[in-house]
Order: C-alpha cells, then structure tokens, then sequence
C-alpha cells in the first residue's frame, strides 16, 4: 500500500506497519452506533456500557461452555 501523507511525501507501507488514524476513528464508532441503534442493538445513547459488557460476558461463557461439550463428544 502506498500512503501519501499530508505534506505530500509518499511512503510504502506492508499490512505489519501502524498507521495513525487520527479523527477517522470517531466518525466509524458513529457510523457503527447509528447502525446499531437502526437494529435495535443499542436503545439509546444514555443506555450504560456495563449493559454491553455484562451481556458479552454472559455471551462468552455460553458460548464457551457449547465449545467444551462439543469437544467432549
């Protein structure tokens, strides 16, 4: 990939290179959101993070224990 940068210099870059993203992250977490929000995923924007973070948990474990009794047969 080649990356031009903002004073015009051009610099070869491989998939093993970091790139700063800077501002581009914030506009593709809002895109996500209201994508989300449009599904019924997040309900709102006051919903608490913990919500998400305690259903992934659960998630995980449920998920975690079909791979074991998979495994086990």
């Amino acid at each position: 990939m080649i990356v031009r940068f903002s004073n015009n210099s051009i610099r070869e870059k491989t998939e093993n290179d970091l790139l700063e993203v800077k501002s581009i992250t914030k506009s593709i977490m809002s895109v996500l959101i209201d994508i989300a929000m449009d599904k019924g995923y997040i309900r709102s924007l006051d919903q608490p993070l913990t919500y998400f973070l305690l259903n992934c948990r659960k998630t995980c474990i449920r998920q975690k224990r079909i791979l074991v009794n998979r495994n086990k047969s």
